[in-house]
């Protein structure tokens, strides 16, 4: 982290990196423009403006514009700036390959609150056809099953992967998720040929039992899968309750493989 590798039960607060931080390795890797690593710990009143990257062989990566990874814990009142990126690849057919993005976090499993993000956030994976390569990627969130309240995200989020990509203005894949807008851009990266995609103005994947309550889009939710495409305005694929929500963004949804196994949906609000 620009600050702080491991954070474990303590507290970084008023902190902030102008610096770019950057990790390569064939392990799993935490990178964040304040914490790598934040386990149980209390991250507030902290921001980044430098780029967050990281570049993982065969391993899962995990990159935030402030924490990396939360297993629990609290972020309140923190912003990023910085363009975020996290990439991971394997030529190996028996390793499957995750890549986590976050404006704000790579994964959560705790509270973000009161948080924004203005920078682009990009994640990619990829790896053989029989492989498991999926990107998680958000403008605050990519992989959260915790609490996002109280947040916004204006930077475009793009994903690439062989496999599955997650993909959503606020979270890729959330879990509860109040109060919270999208302006940004969400969509794939030019050269992406996703088998299937979750994509949505505010979350791509809803979780079980999840819900997403006085939310709203307002940014282009824009995707092209080769088989699979779920894709809304405020949740692309469903498994939990929307309310209180709206959008007002342009949806768009795509499948390039012209068989009957192919499929798209759609729609204003969830797809």
């Amino acid at each position: 982290g620009g600050v702080v590798g491991y954070l474990d039960e303590g507290t970084v607060a008023n902190c902030y990196n102008m610096g770019s931080v950057k990790a390569m390795d064939s392990y799993e890797i935490y990178v964040g423009g304040i914490v790598g690593y934040s386990s149980s710990g209390t991250v507030s009143d902290c921001y980044n403006t430098g780029k967050v990257s990281a570049d993982a062989f065969s391993a899962s990566v995990y990159t935030g514009g402030i924490v990396g990874y939360m297993s629990s814990g609290t972020m309140k009142d923190c912003y990023n700036t910085g363009d975020v990126s996290a990439v991971s690849t394997t030529n190996n057919e028996k390793q499957d390959t995750y890549s986590h993005a976050g404006g704000i976090a790579g994964l959560s499993s705790g509270t973000v609150s009161g948080c924004h993000n203005i920078g682009e956030v990009r994640g990619e994976a990829r790896g053989p056809y029989y492989t498991t390569s999926n990107t998680y990627v958000g403008g605050i969130v990519g992989d959260s099953s915790g609490n996002i309240c109280g947040s916004y995200n204006t930077g475009a989020v793009k994903a690439s992967a062989s496999d599955i990509s997650s993909i959503g203005g606020i979270a890729g894949r959330g879990k509860t998720i109040s109060n919270c807008y999208n302006s940004g851009y969400v969509g794939l990266v030019s050269d992406s040929n996703a088998r299937s995609v979750d994509a949505g103005g505010v979350t791509g994947a809803l979780q079980t039992n999840g819900t997403v309550d006085y939310c709203y889009n307002l940014g282009s939710v824009d995707i092209a899968a080769y088989y699979y495409a779920y894709v809304g305005g405020v949740v692309g694929s469903c498994n939990g309750t929307v309310s209180n929500s709206y959008n007002e963004g342009n949806v768009s949804a795509s499948t390039s493989e012209s068989s009957s196994d192919a499929y798209t949906f759609a729609g204003g609000v969830v797809g």
